[in-house]
């Protein structure tokens, strides 16, 4: 069994990795818990149960990056 919060993302064209922020508030405070990964998932095993959090994600190619998704 794994433990933590599954976090799925729909692929973007021409990305190449992703990095993952995370917040316990919606509109701000997010920091980056993952960088450069290759899946359209992420578990965040680092997740405190109980507590509500918030995902963004940005895609990159290597030479740009996009602009944050929308929080989920």
């Amino acid at each position: 069994m794994v433990s933590g919060v599954h976090v799925y993302w729909n692929a973007a064209d021409g990305a190449k990795t992703y990095n993952v922020y995370r917040s316990t508030q919606k509109a701000s405070g997010y920091t980056l818990i993952k960088k450069g990964l290759a899946a359209t998932h992420y578990i965040d095993a680092t997740a405190v149960s109980g507590t509500t959090y918030y995902y963004k994600v940005v895609a990159a190619n290597g030479t740009s990056t996009s602009a944050e998704s929308d929080p989920f």
